[in-house]
């Protein structure tokens, strides 16, 4: 791209506006001519990036399933993002307190494993940016870390163990955890599970 625009006296400015091209790189700088033909470069050149272009990103493999139950105190997330001119990638970990851990690369992809992690719900997703600014978040997960076994207890009126004259068994049976799920009671005789 050039424009000339002629100028008189011994000092003058002028301006251009242009349209540039998408997602390139452009150096420009502005050369200056007397009457004589003497001609003159700016000081330096300028070098700016026309970006539009948003990045992408996705979870990869081994990221934890949305709405998954883990019986281990970690957490495995996995981030890549894609751009021409990539700044940088940032996984978030919260629980209902608030930010937990976060983590930021120039580089992609990003794994991270939070390990230690104390029972409860936690969110995590992910930002990057390009170096123009351009931003593309990733979709948050839901994930519920429970490494503590449920408690069990038998509450009254039961049937303990002894001689009986009846043909059934009473059971009252509390059961408690942050996920409880099921609760399965098990008939044994001197052959194995009744069926």
């Amino acid at each position: 791209y050039s424009n000339t625009t002629t100028v008189g006296g011994t000092e003058n400015s002028t301006t251009w506006t242009t349209t540039l091209p998408e997602n390139q790189n452009i150096t420009w700088n502005c050369l200056s001519y007397d009457n004589i033909a003497f001609n003159s470069w700016a000081i330096s050149n300028y070098t700016l990036i026309t970006d539009t272009t948003t990045p992408s990103i996705s979870y990869e493999t081994p990221t934890e399933s949305d709405s998954g139950y883990l019986g281990h105190d970690y957490i495995l997330i996995n981030i890549s993002a894609s751009d021409t001119y990539l700044d940088n990638l940032t996984i978030y970990l919260y629980n209902s307190s608030g930010l937990v851990y976060s983590n930021t690369s120039s580089t992609s992809p990003l794994f991270v494993n939070y390990t230690n992690l104390p029972d409860g719900t936690y969110y995590f997703n992910s930002t990057t940016y390009d170096a123009a600014g351009n931003s593309n978040s990733s979709s948050t997960r839901t994930i519920t870390v429970d490494i503590s076994n449920p408690t069990i207890n038998f509450a009254g009126p039961y049937t303990s163990t002894g001689n009986y004259s009846q043909t059934y068994i009473e059971s009252n049976i509390s059961a408690s955890d942050d996920n409880l799920d099921t609760i399965t009671i098990y008939l044994y005789n001197s052959t194995g599970l009744v069926q």
